[in-house]
């Protein structure tokens, strides 16, 4: 009689421990953040096809658009042929670690097609940079990924 009795606490024991480690996990999971790519994921899933034709007229200009980052700044350089007055977007920062430190700046180029923009304390680590523009009414985006040390 004595046996039976330890298994069954045994088994009783098993199965508690079993039980308080699945409401333990299930716990620490609750407690963290699973933020999606971006806030308005969704919405930008639906322009997707819109994306993808920008992108793809982008690729076709004859020269690439480049971006550093150097000394706190961002610098960002335009081919001097895709350089007219007409020309109107933004450049985004994108942090795929931490959607808090994005970034915004609009295109302000100067007349060699080169643009510094002062990014103090960019945290070190990936960022994928984003630009869209518009010029003689096509809309154009290159996606770009860049590595602070």
């Amino acid at each position: 009689m004595k046996r039976e009795n330890s298994f069954l606490y045994g088994l009783v024991a098993v199965l508690v421990l079993f039980l308080m480690i699945h409401v333990g996990i299930v716990w620490f999971t609750a407690g963290q953040s699973f933020p999606l790519v971006s806030r308005d994921y969704y919405a930008r899933e639906l322009r997707y096809q819109e994306r993808l034709d920008r992108l793809n007229r982008a690729r076709t200009l004859a020269a690439a658009i480049q971006v550093s980052a150097d000394a706190g700044r961002l610098i960002l350089r335009f081919p001097a042929e895709q350089v007219s007055a007409d020309l109107a977007g933004t450049l985004r920062l994108f942090r795929p670690a931490d959607d808090r430190l994005d970034r915004s700046f609009p295109l302000k180029l100067g007349r060699d097609g080169t643009q510094l923009i002062p990014v103090p304390n960019l945290a070190t680590g990936r960022w994928i940079v984003y630009l869209d523009w518009e010029q003689a009414g096509q809309g154009y985006s290159v996606e770009k990924d860049l590595y602070v040390e």
